[in-house]
């Protein structure tokens, strides 16, 4: 675990932003019905993000198994989400953007300019709103396997599927 800003344990500060589906996510909306999976995605041009978001789709049953919502959140306009969602997430997920980068900031999302530019990262939130992990990757690829989130998310409930995951 990368939990580099120490927020594990934290209460996740709520949060609104709209979706590729033109409509608005509300993180308070959410609280009691289902665990989150926050994804702070880094930018739509980079092959990683690409992949990533196209993974969480095809494992998406497995999350929604486990009670659990994709939430990935991008620091773009409309037009870039909808063709995130549409190609990679398989309309399975909306896309959330934050074009003034006001929630990336809020949950810590890293810019290194070495690195050219964001930095992906991801939390789990469950459903009284606590963050039960935290991982800030390194470098552009550095993103937690879908196994390893499911695991996370398994022994959360109290669930041990290694052979389901």
């Amino acid at each position: 675990m990368k939990d580099k800003f120490g927020i594990v344990g934290s209460q996740m500060e709520d949060f609104e932003l709209p979706t590729s589906r033109n409509t608005m996510f509300s993180s308070l909306s959410m609280r009691t019905k289902t665990n989150l999976v926050i994804v702070l995605l880094r930018d739509i041009h980079w092959p990683y993000c690409r992949a990533h978001v196209g993974r969480l789709a095809m494992a998406y049953e497995k999350f929604q198994a486990l009670e659990t919502e994709i939430i990935p959140i991008l620091v773009d306009n409309l037009k870039n989400v909808q063709k995130l969602e549409s190609k990679y997430a398989k309309g399975k997920f909306p896309i959330l953007y934050d074009e003034k980068n006001l929630v990336a900031k809020k949950f810590h999302q890293e810019i290194k300019l070495l690195k050219l530019g964001r930095l992906p990262g991801m939390l789990i939130v469950d459903k009284k709103g606590i963050v039960q992990f935290a991982y800030y990757g390194d470098n552009m690829h550095d993103i937690p396997k879908n196994r390893d989130v499911l695991e996370i998310l398994a022994t959360m409930q109290g669930w041990w599927l290694k052979h389901w995951i």
